[in-house]
């Protein structure tokens, strides 16, 4: 935890910067501890146990900005550090808009907990830890397949964070994370090796998936038996809330200031502009206590607020921070996204499947790309064919291309069953005439 030494050692930190002649700074101090179990095939291969302490100092100077970082934390190592980063600070080239964010941006505090931090965490033993680990590797052990072999994983975080700066602000935050997976490779009649995962992430322990993940890989990794190319053309797909990431983030990734200021997004002055289906409402919803990525404020104090990025298809705001917003002559926003959700669909996954006539069932992306200037992508992607309604002849060695904006268009249906345990809370969707090849 952040003790009151830790917070007057980094307000002596901040002091010493402004001494040696920094117009600004931001002190941000972190700590953590986090564990890690790694089964194979019931045994265990890798235990890790780890802490970190670290300062990281953001300087602003005649016009210029630097952040370094450390993890020594003695008074005159720390004054030495600070010294030397300010004079190679001062080596980097003017910007008159790098500056200390605007006061009015900060938060102010007041706001009711978020439920980010488990209060049991230090009472989790060592041994119930591995047990869960174990609990997953023993749902994986199906006599009928020919299992090449079973992995499990078990990982949890706990982190202090403590922000001030020389305008005021002060932030302290604390967090919990909790992580389960699964891996399982299997051998099919054809000499192929698929595989299947599952996995499960919460704020608290006793939120965390207790059984199941292992048999969820398990199923994955069956209903990839007999995969095989499948023919080229055009087909309605549903994509599955599992994979819909991938096509959701480069949407996500053209809203960011950076990529707008050297004209490297596809959605460079698209605002007030439709740039998916009417169905899409994408909404950043920062304050949502007891789910991942809720905060109050950014590394730079700036207080965060539900925002409605893009509203039945149209975009409403593009993600800023005040050195792009001076950059770009625009209001600024905030420099990313916390927990991004949509209005939802009616129907779950299986409902969508079945009312589709001829298509895809798209479970996995197997790299690729996305043009963040253009919009044009292709990735690898692997699923199930759907005839009549129902999923039959798994496929692989697929190729999805298309462009971003037209792609988003061609969106038919949201589905109603995000994954809750993650920042990014987006169902499964359906769309038209998706080009495969």
């Amino acid at each position: 935890m952040i003790t009151e030494e830790d917070k007057n050692l980094a307000q002596w930190a901040l002091q010493e910067a402004r001494r040696m002649g920094c117009s600004g700074c931001r002190i941000s101090l972190s700590q953590g501890k986090e564990s890690s179990i790694e089964l194979r095939n019931e045994q265990i291969d890798k235990w890790v146990e780890s802490s970190e302490r670290q300062m990281v100092i953001t300087l602003f100077t005649e016009d210029r900005y630097g952040a370094i970082s450390t993890n020594r934390l003695e008074k005159e190592e720390l004054k030495a550090f600070i010294k030397e980063g300010i004079a190679t600070t001062q080596l980097l080239e003017v910007d008159a808009d790098r500056k200390m964010p605007e006061q009015s941006l900060y938060y102010k505090g007041g706001g009711e907990d978020l439920k980010q931090y488990d209060e049991h965490f230090e009472q989790i033993t060592i041994g119930q830890k591995l047990e869960r680990a174990k609990a997953i590797i023993a749902e994986m052990a199906d006599s009928e397949l020919d299992i090449i072999s079973t992995e499990s994983s078990y990982g949890d975080l706990e982190a202090y964070n403590y922000i001030i700066d020389s305008q005021g602000f002060e932030g302290e935050q604390r967090g919990t994370s909790f992580g389960v997976s699964a891996m399982v490779s299997i051998m099919d009649s054809d000499g192929a090796r698929p595989e299947g995962f599952g996995y499960d992430s919460a704020l608290r322990w006793d939120a965390l998936s207790k059984s199941g993940i292992g048999a969820e890989a398990i199923a994955k990794a069956k209903q990839k038996l007999g995969q095989r190319k499948i023919d080229a053309g055009n087909y309605d797909a549903v994509i599955d809330r599992e994979v819909i990431s991938q096509l959701v983030r480069p949407l996500i990734r053209a809203m960011y200031g950076q990529v707008l200021h050297t004209g490297s997004s596809f959605l460079l002055n698209k605002l007030g502009e439709s740039v998916t289906n009417s169905k899409l409402t994408l909404i950043d919803n920062p304050h949502l206590a007891g789910h991942i990525g809720a905060r109050y404020y950014n590394n730079e104090g700036i207080a965060t607020k539900q925002r409605t990025l893009i509203k039945e298809g149209v975009l409403q705001h593009y993600l800023i921070d005040p050195y792009y917003g001076r950059k770009l002559h625009m209001e600024p926003t905030i420099n990313n996204v916390s927990l991004v959700q949509c209005e939802l669909g009616k129907m779950c996954c299986k409902e969508m499947i079945n009312s589709i006539e001829k298509g895809v069932y798209i479970t996995g992306f197997n790299g690729g790309n996305c043009n963040g200037t253009t919009g044009d992508f292709s990735y690898g992607i692997e699923g199930l064919m759907i005839e009549k309604g129902v999923l039959t002849q798994p496929f692989s060695e697929m190729i999805i291309t298309g462009n971003m904006l037209s792609f988003w268009q061609t969106l038919l249906e949201l589905g109603n069953d995000p994954r809750l345990s993650t920042p990014l809370q987006i169902p499964s969707m359906v769309f038209g005439d998706v080009s495969l090849s």
